[in-house]
């Protein structure tokens, strides 16, 4: 009687035992089986161990290029360090802190201006190292705190200003800009022969060329020109 319960016991150990291992097997197969990944690299099929790298499509990649207008570097639009106000602006004029600028019914001109964004933060920079080289017990130091955040409003108010109405501007202008060469404006001449009309397209003209150009100029990072 204790053989045949020992022998029992033996083969239901063995039996439970079997069943374990079939479940590990399987088990295993299943991670091996999982972890194989068919990926696409051209018109070939790779596979491999790891999940397959996930492509941009390229209208996401031109986005993210784009993001600032005109293809302006970001460099450009980083927040001066020191400011302490923020910029607002509308088509009319911008705002910042106790500063005001009207765009005196032009924005094209206004964004034009804009775009000397470099000189603006060339005036921030050495505003910035003289208030820190002024001595806080100066007389100067007020002054020369003042000054940094005059400058550093300048900045934002381009950059604010280039954000909002650059892109749509240019479009516009674009649109001017065909029709002043559909008409025979793009050049000086007819302006010169007392034409109106004329005066104000080649303007246009001109106004496109200084921003496509000022702002071409803009799309290297901001520290490759220090």
């Amino acid at each position: 009687m204790q053989a045949s319960s020992s022998s029992l016991l033996k083969r239901s150990t063995l039996a439970i035992a079997g069943v374990f291992l079939m479940l590990l097997i399987l088990t295993c197969a299943k991670s091996t089986h999982s972890a194989i990944f068919a990926c696409q690299t051209g018109q070939d099929v790779v596979y491999q161990d790891a999940p397959c790298a996930i492509k941009k499509s390229p209208k996401l990649l031109a986005k993210t290029r784009n993001k600032y207008p005109l293809a302006i570097d970001a460099s450009w639009f980083v927040i001066p360090e020191q400011a302490e106000e923020r910029a607002f602006c509308d088509r009319g004029g911008c705002e910042c802190g106790r500063i005001e600028k009207n765009h005196r019914n032009s924005l094209v001109q206004a964004i034009a201006d804009a775009l000397y964004i470099d000189g603006s933060w060339h005036r921030y920079t050495s505003s910035y190292e003289v208030w820190l080289n002024t001595p806080t017990s100066s007389a100067d130091s007020y002054e020369a705190r003042e000054q940094m955040l005059e400058a550093s409003c300048d900045v934002m108010m381009s950059q604010t200003l280039l954000r909002n109405f650059a892109e749509a501007a240019m479009a516009v202008l674009r649109k001017q800009v065909r029709t002043a060469e559909e008409r025979g404006y793009d050049i000086e001449q007819p302006c010169l022969e007392g034409i109106p009309e004329a005066c104000e397209f080649f303007d246009y003209v001109q106004y496109y060329k200084r921003i496509q150009a000022d702002s071409a100029s803009l799309r290297r990072s901001r520290f490759d020109s220090l």
